[in-house]
């Protein structure tokens, strides 16, 4: 299965092969970061769990005084 590339392929799609391989290779750790970087983020609690209320102070929206 993994030995030597048999006689009938050529260099070409023996090539095509690996470069198949290795494509497929980089995409899978590029999903596996991204999935690792969506558990590990962490967003910051901006409204109180009891009473809805915002726990940080919001500054004016433009054009309000």
């Amino acid at each position: 299965m993994y030995g030597a590339a048999p006689a009938s392929r050529s260099r070409l799609e023996v090539r095509g092969l690996v470069l198949v391989e290795l494509v497929m290779m980089v995409l899978s750790g590029v999903l596996l970061g991204f999935v690792a970087g969506l558990f590990a983020f962490k967003v910051k609690s901006r409204w109180c769990p009891r009473c809805g209320t915002y726990t940080h102070t919001m500054p004016p929206a433009a054009g309000i005084r």
